[in-house]
């Protein structure tokens, strides 16, 4: 499979190459200052942490280590680094009080990541 670098105010960056929606190629998509998006979808991603940013994504995209040595970028991709899944931001589920309902309107990509 392929990656993406990314270079963001002198750092190097590493991410899957797809965004984690439909695996359209972030490739072909646009970086505005730390955030990738997705061309086809318009899903924005931080280039640093993976998380998703905007919508209509749930997943973030997996992140590799990134260093320079001897004027060469270097990304390290562990042999698993493909099968593991990247890890979904913190809402803040220990804020939420279980007591009290939530009625969300509409079915969605808004609904579903307010859900």
């Amino acid at each position: 499979d392929t990656v993406l670098v990314t270079k963001y105010r002198g750092e190097y960056y590493c991410t899957q190459s797809k965004c984690s929606h439909f695996g359209f190629s972030l490739a072909k998509g646009i970086l505005v200052g730390d955030k990738v998006y997705c061309p086809l979808h318009n899903a924005g991603f931080d280039v640093k942490t993976g998380l998703p940013e905007q919508g209509p994504v749930l997943d973030g995209l997996k992140t590799f280590s990134v260093e320079k040595k001897n004027g060469k970028v270097i990304v390290k991709v562990p042999k698993t680094g493909w099968e593991t899944k990247p890890q979904k931001p913190d809402l803040g589920e220990s804020n939420i009080d279980k007591n009290k309902k939530i009625v969300i309107i509409g079915g969605g990509p808004a609904a579903i990541s307010a859900a």
